[in-house]
């Protein structure tokens, strides 16, 4: 009888201890039953030795208080985003979690299995996440051959969620929704397959590594040193928007400097008093000659001071030395606020025979 008496009590137990913080203490039968919940984690592992039961069902704030590993935890009757259940930093290796609110440091070396779940402020992750919601600051493992983390269909809750990434081998978001920051990121490699709508800003602590964003998304790449491919449907959209932003004025201009001799002209004016101007694009054709010197400069005008213009320094303008061969010389002059001036001009020297110069210009205002 005592054996069918034992029989009945798994039944009872329904393969599951049942655990709640208003619960009971103690171990004896009918405790950990769904009628007579036991009060702590402790006491569920007395009777999970006993039973040989290794699935938890989970109500009300707990802290995992010594090593949990390959347990199923289940949260039951409760919505309450206060209802925390810890890692405290134990051993959770091969451990599963559903429908529970996890916060702390994941303690062991092996990976977890969380679904449908909130991770709050949880930290030292991995495993895989599925269908999960993430608040205010995830972190993940700090790197080694193990610490790698796939988010399956998560999604930010309650706003941007900030994961630092530290350095793991290879971190997999598959299907992301929401604002996301990445940070911290020091080596290993982020792929982030995002939907419709999603923010991803990648923070300027992220130094190494490399990030592979698909799907669609508005990136902003903040990172000093990260490795950023963006991919996006929405990204590559508002670059087009952004090139398409404004009307294109070009204004070609061909000088002859045999009448400029040793001297400086104007070769184009812009004057952005009506809207903003983008960009200034100049193009410049020198032929061979053995001893003449061109010297392009830009210049702008400053706000609140209309007339003196202010030399601008650009990258690689600089003096143009006896040209060796016809060549064609091109810069990228930059923005003219609106209400300012600019102007490219040239100067000659050690000039001694005709030079014809072919210049070109591309203005892009916005209107």
């Amino acid at each position: 009888m005592q054996k069918q008496y034992s029989n009945l009590q798994q039944i009872a137990l329904k393969d599951e201890i049942y655990v709640d913080a208003n619960g009971l203490l103690g171990t004896e039968y009918p405790l950990g039953t769904y009628q007579f919940p036991v009060m702590t984690l402790a006491q569920a592992r007395v009777i999970a030795g006993i039973r040989n039961i290794m699935s938890i069902r989970i109500r009300g704030s707990h802290n995992i208080d010594a090593a949990m590993e390959r347990y199923n935890f289940r949260g039951y009757a409760h919505l309450d985003i206060v209802d925390l259940i810890s890692f405290n930093g134990q051993d959770v290796d091969g451990s599963s979690f559903f429908n529970l609110v996890l916060t702390g440091v994941q303690g062991g070396t092996g990976y977890i299995y969380a679904y449908n779940s909130v991770l709050l402020n949880a930290t030292s992750l991995r495993g895989v996440m599925d269908n999960c919601r993430l608040i205010t600051a995830i972190g993940l493992a700090t790197g080694g051959a193990n610490d790698n983390i796939d988010f399956n269909n998560c999604h930010s809750l309650m706003g941007q969620v900030t994961i630092t990434v530290n350095s793991p081998d290879l971190v997999n978001f598959y299907g992301w929704e929401g604002s996301l920051a990445l940070a911290t990121m020091m080596g290993g490699v982020v792929n982030i397959w995002a939907k419709a709508g999603s923010r991803i800003t990648i923070n300027p602590t992220c130094t190494a590594g490399s990030i592979n964003i698909y799907g669609n998304a508005v990136v902003t790449n903040n990172s000093l040193g990260t490795i950023v491919n963006d991919y996006t449907l929405d990204q590559r959209a508002a670059n087009i928007d952004t090139q398409l932003d404004g009307i294109l004025v070009q204004v070609p201009t061909f000088v002859s400097m045999s009448t400029i001799v040793n001297d400086v002209i104007t070769l184009f004016e812009f004057d952005a008093l009506g809207s903003t101007i983008r960009e200034v694009l100049v193009s410049l054709y020198l032929p061979l000659h053995a001893t003449a010197t061109f010297t392009p400069t830009w210049e702008k005008t400053r706000a609140g001071d209309l007339i003196t213009f202010t030399q601008e320094a650009i990258p690689a303008m600089a003096a143009i030395a006896t040209p060796a061969a016809n060549r064609v010389y091109r810069y990228s002059c930059g923005e003219i606020a609106q209400g300012l001036q600019g102007r490219f001009r040239l100067a000659q020297s050690n000039h001694a025979g005709v030079v014809t110069i072919d210049a070109f210009a591309v203005a892009q205002m916005v209107i």
